[in-house]
């Protein structure tokens, strides 16, 4: 059997030595089907050039790949895939069946393959099917794992000419520099969905994204900036761009982007296509969430999340007069330092509301040892919620 175009392939470690083996071995997936022209070689160089051997040095780099691509024609193929197979070893007797049967792939995750690797990997998209990219790397890796501005700039070169939709570079190390390459190039892509969790772009790097949103052409509609100390600064850039843009999902989860990010966002929701707002760690107090309650009234906005910031009651009271005109399906509040005053405001326009679900855990007035919502209060938005629930069921 083969693998069907929603596969995924996975690396993980195995005797291949290094990322870039990897990427490299992944680029001749991806190049399979338009190899035919690079299969110029004799037997004589082929038979002398490793291809077929159990394993092959470190530090493969673009030549290796040119001669994988002409070479491998002169393998025997020695494994099968199962549509069930989703994470492989790869090693170099695998390299004529997985090209043999990944030819169709449009979804691929590679970790900690570092800049080397994302330079083999980004010449391996021209020509491929491939549509999705997970390159994120783990968290524990050192920095030689993950990817930085060369990788992403080499990404980036490749990316109007590719056939990606989706980019995952979370928890990579790629700064401000690579993001500004990214940036550049996303005008003119097919690029929808662009995750930067983590990745140290700070103020510049969100500046840069707000150029590149402005951009006619550009299509990113889910952007992800979870992580990035973009401050508010970095937030009052992106509002900007927002109203010129297709972005219908915005996460900017802990960014220190404060209160003054918070009222450049919200000036900016009726604005805007924004369905989803992620505000999540941001230290945003009373007057951010009565700056954004004024922006939802008019907005396409229909889920917020705005857990961990110290809203409090009055900030929560604004809230709950949006609600009552508002398309929000979706409100957080996890951790907000609300009480009962402001969880009873929002019991009533709960009631009101087109209100699908509401998360107020953890909630105490005051910053520390305030008292806890009321139980019966928490009770009454449940049976309200539920009974919604039923409604669409």
């Amino acid at each position: 059997s083969t693998w069907g175009p929603d596969s995924i392939l996975v690396f993980r470690g195995s005797s291949m030595g290094t990322g870039a083996f990897a990427a490299a071995l992944l680029a001749l997936v991806f190049a399979w089907n338009s190899s035919n022209a690079l299969m110029t070689a004799s037997a004589n160089t082929c038979e002398h050039s490793g291809v077929c051997a159990s394993a092959l040095p470190d530090g493969v780099g673009y030549s290796a790949v040119e001669s994988l691509l002409s070479c491998t024609h002169m393998c025997s193929p020695r494994l099968r895939l199962t549509p069930e197979t989703t994470v492989l070893a790869i090693d170099a007797s695998n390299v004529v069946s997985l090209a043999a049967q990944l030819s169709a792939v449009t979804s691929v995750t590679a970790r900690g393959i570092g800049d080397d690797g994302a330079e083999i990997l980004a010449a391996g998209l021209l020509g491929s099917n491939v549509t999705e990219l997970v390159l994120s790397c783990a968290p524990q890796k050192g920095s030689d794992d993950c990817i930085g501005a060369r990788g992403a700039a080499a990404i980036a070169r490749v990316l109007a000419r590719s056939q990606l939709e989706a980019l995952d570079l979370s928890h990579n190390n790629i700064g401000a520099e690579g993001v500004r390459a990214l940036a550049a190039a996303l005008p003119g892509s097919k690029l929808r969905t662009l995750l930067l969790r983590e990745n140290a772009i700070g103020v510049e790097g969100a500046e840069a994204l707000s150029s590149a949103l402005q951009s006619a052409g550009c299509p990113l509609e889910t952007l992800n900036l979870a992580y990035n100390s973009i401050e508010g600064r970095g937030a009052a850039a992106l509002a900007a761009a927002l109203p010129g843009s297709q972005l219908s999902v915005l996460d900017l989860g802990p960014n220190r982007i404060g209160d003054e990010g918070a009222a450049a966002l919200a000036r900016a929701l009726p604005l805007c296509r924004l369905s989803r707002l992620s505000l999540r760690w941001n230290r945003i107090g009373a007057d951010g969430a009565q700056a954004l309650a004024a922006g939802v009234v008019r907005s396409s906005l229909t889920a917020l999340e705005l857990d961990y910031n110290p809203i409090g009651d009055s900030g929560a009271e604004a809230l709950a007069q949006a609600l009552r005109s508002s398309r929000l399906r979706v409100l957080g509040l996890r951790d907000a330092s609300i009480g009962d005053a402001g969880a009873s405001a929002l019991a009533r326009a709960v009631e009101e509301s087109s209100l699908l679900r509401i998360d107020l855990e953890a909630n105490r007035s005051g910053v520390l040892f305030g008292r806890a919502i009321s139980p019966a209060i928490i009770a009454a938005i449940e049976a309200t919620l539920k009974g919604r629930a039923q409604e669409f069921t």
